[in-house]
């Protein structure tokens, strides 16, 4: 998880790349309009598209000193009198002295400090409320060293969310304007990688000549070849399901196979004490029992001659 650059992240190439896959996608979508799975990539690709060089430069706020008249309880902030920004949210004002007390978002403590140090977080960001999520994948600017990392949102919170930087597994809350959409050019990548995994699992199934969507089909006609058309995609995504289920097993049938070979390469195999003895007098639990005395060759008596 490396910091992505501003240029990075609004790339022109990585944006006529997602719009070739969204031209995919929606070719895909004619043939099997419900599809969950292609009217999420669908929906991811378009919000991508969407994200525009204003939008990021608008979370960047501006540096100039905020007033009483500027802030409400709620509004999201960074301190600016430290050795870099701190975000915070506004808990409540203090019109008469000049402050306001506030929220850390890193810390969850409050402090009261003048209105003199702080700025207000612009709320015109990339993302929307409605559009943030659990499960989310986006980027989080971290307020440490104040770069963006690849984050998931894990909740929601009463003054913003919670979120886990993936590559460092740390859990952290902030505030809306600190989240922005995936850079263009991971998306790209993995759209691409997702359109193809799903272009070579459609491309494997077979449609009946008689099944293919002509201009001239009505509208009931075109109802139902596409009922037909999604039953069979549906038997062949299933049947690729257990395909790679029995790959699967197969490959750790053959391991654990492999495995006891060696272990058992060289070692003699013992009877229990415990299993049931051969011999009709004897004793299970005892070993030997049933098998007699061990023959012990008798001594002689040697004569010297003289």
């Amino acid at each position: 998880m490396e910091d992505t650059t501003h240029e990075d992240h609004i790339s022109s190439i990585d944006k006529e790349q997602l719009q070739e896959h969204l031209a995919q996608v929606t070719d895909y979508l004619k043939s099997d309009s419900t599809n969950e799975d292609l009217l999420t990539l669908k929906r991811d690709i378009e919000d991508a598209i969407q994200t525009t060089e204003s939008l990021v430069e608008a979370q960047r706020g501006s540096n100039a000193p905020v007033t009483a008249v500027d802030l409400v309880v709620g509004d999201r902030i960074e301190v600016i009198s430290g050795d870099r920004p701190y975000p915070g949210v506004i808990t409540a004002i203090n019109s008469d002295d000049g402050t306001c007390n506030l929220k850390y978002y890193e810390y969850g403590t409050e402090v009261t400090l003048p209105f003199n140090s702080l700025r207000k977080i612009s709320n015109t960001g990339p993302f929307s409320s409605d559009k943030v999520a659990p499960g989310l994948k986006c980027q989080c600017k971290y307020a440490v060293d104040q770069k963006w990392y690849d984050a998931v949102v894990d909740s929601v919170t009463p003054d913003g969310y919670k979120i886990t930087f993936t590559q460092f597994n740390t859990q952290s809350e902030v505030c809306l304007e600190y989240l922005r959409p995936l850079p263009l050019s991971v998306l790209s990548k993995r759209t691409a990688v997702a359109v193809e995994k799903m272009h070579s699992g459609m491309s494997s199934v077979v449609i009946p000549e008689n099944l293919k969507i002509k201009p001239t089909d009505t509208e009931e006609i075109r109802a139902k070849k596409k009922k037909k058309i999604k039953a069979i995609k549906g038997k062949a995504r299933i049947q690729n399901l257990e395909a790679e289920q029995s790959a699967v097993q197969n490959s750790w049938k053959a391991f654990v196979s492999k495995s006891t070979k060696k272990k058992s390469k060289g070692v003699v195999k013992k009877s229990s004490m415990f299993a049931s003895p051969e011999a009709v007098d004897g004793r299970v639990g005892v070993t030997g029992s049933g098998q007699g005395m061990t023959d012990v060759p008798q001594r002689k008596k040697y004569k010297f001659s003289d």
